[in-house]
């Protein structure tokens, strides 16, 4: 995932958005956090709940 920007921009289109920013807007409206943020902490999640 070399950039973050282009991959929230795919999610965006693939749910029926044009636009990125719209999106980002609406997401966070919804979630509370911006899409990042949301990636973020399931990445974080996902790290703290692997035993390794």
């Amino acid at each position: 995932m070399a950039d973050p920007q282009s991959q929230v921009k795919l999610v965006a289109q693939q749910v029926g958005f044009e636009n990125v920013n719209t999106f980002i807007r609406v997401f966070k409206s919804f979630e509370g956090i911006s899409p990042g943020v949301y990636k973020e902490t399931l990445l974080k999640k996902e790290l703290d709940a692997d035993p390794r």
